[in-house]
């Protein structure tokens, strides 16, 4: 099946954020793809419904293709 590598790191700095005064919906990180990640797009981390959420499309390696 292959792959992945996904750096959680930037969801968890969004999670101690101090949340007073953040709107619904308000970007609270940007990731761009490269080469210490697996992203085939920018992933950004948000603030949804009072959860913070982070929308990923992955490149799968060791394999011919595919997208997760």
């Amino acid at each position: 099946m292959g792959d992945a590598n996904l750096d959680l790191q930037p969801f968890m700095d969004a999670l101690n954020m101090v949340w007073d005064g953040i709107p619904d919906g308000a970007l609270l990180k940007s990731v761009e793809p490269g080469r210490g990640n697996c992203l085939d797009t920018e992933s950004s981390v948000m603030y949804k419904n009072r959860k913070v959420v982070q929308g990923v499309i992955l490149r799968l390696r060791n394999v011919e293709s595919g997208e997760l």
